[in-house]
């Protein structure tokens, strides 16, 4: 029987459907509060309470919802009951899920937490585990085998928990105004009114008015990494008295005047990174682990504060975006619609480079989503777009060529609500059937890669810089659903038709991806044998974007 007095243990614990709570609400504040009082838990809460329970514990990671430590293996348990039982009392709603496993005691003081399958007992493993461990991870003499082994705790436990909190809300009780779903328990003033709140929903709603985590959060971490960026951002003494918008129509329209663009608009951006779960697991030793963590650490909020501070700036006192999390490698922002697309691009070629710096040699690299949607559209249903945008656009061409990738929707109606984007995609006016065997037609290029986005963005600029007629452009990408040939016929037709500058200007998008007039007539490109269609093309994608970017946009990238 081990002697647990003795032994360490390591322990590891990641919070439950996190997303979930936070966008519960449609509205700004209650998820700015929901994110805050979350991140709060996690960050400076959680540690806490570990260390009051176990003074000798070690900290490896803390982030992203989820936690690493290195604890006494008799206080594990413990701590393991503590923190669940802390997040839905503080919550009401959120749950956390947390793991741990006794490690062996006649470890090499030197190695850290270095050992030999040999030292694992059996009976700890399941069947799938056994196999796993025995075929494809032949020891585990690597710091971050152990780290697989509690994600696959973890996420057994998360499947086998009995019990979650549960709310009841009688038939006779008025719903919550905020959530829609539990029962309020008194009014509360809401700005010049009086509405009802549930007791969780309230506890958001005031984090989210009175602190404001992710403001100083990014101008601390603005400081550390870019302070050539932060006086011109935002000067010290303007600090505290910059408040983050109280919803997305004031977001939308700080500068959508002086832009140009459309009114009444945001972007959500959803980036994460690509092959760095992976990356991070291959780490041979607990300092080798907790080193390439704070790299990544860095990197993304290196390459959070550099996109925003260079796109934006502070306008009636109020924070020109809205920071949802930065967490880990995870990112969720959303920003004034014309800023979107070039915050992205930002973000992606800012994080790479300062992996760079940091002589980090795999590939790592962050790939993106934004969805462009009006404000009306709740806030959960960008994430949603925006969440399948990068799992089943960006992250597999990023995953084929090994390099960043972005991807983008644009939203006008609101007859999308329900639809899956991919879905939107496979039919008219973005993918047109041809008779017999012909492969379709793809009426759009996305997502792109960073020289390709760097193209587009400049192309975007031209057409404004140049004041092409909107309803030209309009008029080509239209002619896209009549077929191929015919589409061809009316783009030479039209483009012999134009004045230089504008003839120019339509040049810069016939080069957004390289071609072959040999087998790509304009304005189609031809794609490869593999491809399920025959034909793309990168004028629907700016036609649908013109609304969208800055008149000045052709600046330098």
């Amino acid at each position: 029987m081990t002697d647990t007095s003795a032994a360490r243990a390591l322990l590891a614990a990641d919070t439950d459907r996190t997303q979930e709570y936070v966008f519960e609400s449609a509205r700004l504040p209650e998820i700015r509060g929901a994110s805050t009082l979350l991140t709060t838990l996690n960050e400076e809460t959680s540690p806490r309470l570990i260390q009051d329970l176990d003074p000798s514990a070690q900290c490896i990671y803390v982030g992203g919802g989820g936690l690493l430590y290195e604890v006494a293996a008799d206080q594990a348990p413990i701590i393991q009951r503590e923190l669940e039982r802390l997040y839905p009392r503080e919550t009401g709603v959120a749950t956390i899920t947390c793991v741990y496993r006794v490690l062996p005691v006649n470890q090499p003081p030197d190695q850290g937490l270095l050992y030999a399958t040999a030292q694992v007992a059996p009976d700890t493993l399941n069947e799938f585990q056994k196999q796993r461990w025995q075929h494809a991870d032949r020891n585990l003499d690597n710091f971050g085998a152990w780290v697989r082994l509690l994600g696959h705790d973890l996420r057994r436990r998360k499947r086998e928990k009995a019990h979650v909190p549960f709310i009841e809300a009688p038939v006779y009780a008025e719903r919550c105004h905020s959530c829609r779903t539990r029962p309020a328990d008194g009014v509360y003033q809401d700005f010049e009114t009086e509405r009802a709140f549930c007791p969780e929903c309230q506890r958001k709603r005031e984090l989210g008015r009175d602190r404001f985590y992710w403001r100083d959060e990014f101008l601390k971490r603005l400081t550390e990494h870019h302070p050539n960026l932060r006086e011109d951002y935002l000067n010290a003494e303007e600090a505290t008295r910059v408040r983050p918008p109280q919803d997305l129509e004031t977001l939308a329209n700080l500068d959508s005047a002086a832009s140009g663009s459309k009114q009444n608009y945001v972007a959500f951006i959803y980036a994460d990174g690509d092959g760095v779960g992976a990356y991070i697991e291959q780490r041979q030793s607990r300092a080798d682990y907790e080193q390439v963590s704070h790299i990544l650490d860095g990197a993304t909020w290196n390459a959070v504060t550099y996109a925003l501070a260079k796109n934006l700036r502070v306008k009636a006192e109020t924070q020109p975006f809205e920071i949802i999390t930065v967490g880990g490698d995870d990112v969720m922002v959303i920003v004034p619609a014309a800023h979107g697309l070039r915050t992205a691009y930002d973000m992606a070629t800012q994080f790479r480079h300062y992996l760079d710096t940091q002589a980090v040699e795999e590939s790592l690299t962050l790939s993106a989503a934004v969805v462009i949607a009006p404000v009306h559209m709740p806030v959960r249903l960008m994430r949603d777009f925006a969440r399948d945008l990068l799992k089943s656009g960006a992250k597999p061409r990023a995953k084929a060529e090994k390099a960043a990738a972005i991807d983008f929707q644009v939203f006008i109606s609101d007859a999308i609500y329900g639809t899956q984007i991919m879905d939107l995609r496979s039919t008219a006016p973005y993918t047109l059937p041809m008779d017999g065997k012909e492969k379709p037609l793809r009426l759009f290029n996305r997502p792109y890669n960073l020289p390709e986005m760097e193209r587009l963005l400049s192309a975007l600029g031209h057409l404004r810089s140049s004041q092409f007629p909107k309803s030209q452009l309009y008029a080509l990408a239209k002619a896209l659903e009549r077929g191929r040939r015919r589409a061809t016929l009316f783009y030479l037709y039209q483009r012999s038709r134009l004045n230089a500058r504008h003839r120019e200007a339509l040049a810069a998008v016939e080069a957004i991806v390289p071609t072959d007039e040999r087998y790509d007539p304009l304005p189609w490109q031809k794609a490869s044998s593999q491809a399920v269609y025959q034909f793309s093309t990168t004028l629907r994608d700016v036609a649908e974007l013109y609304d969208f970017v800055f008149e000045t946009a052709e600046e330098e990238v």
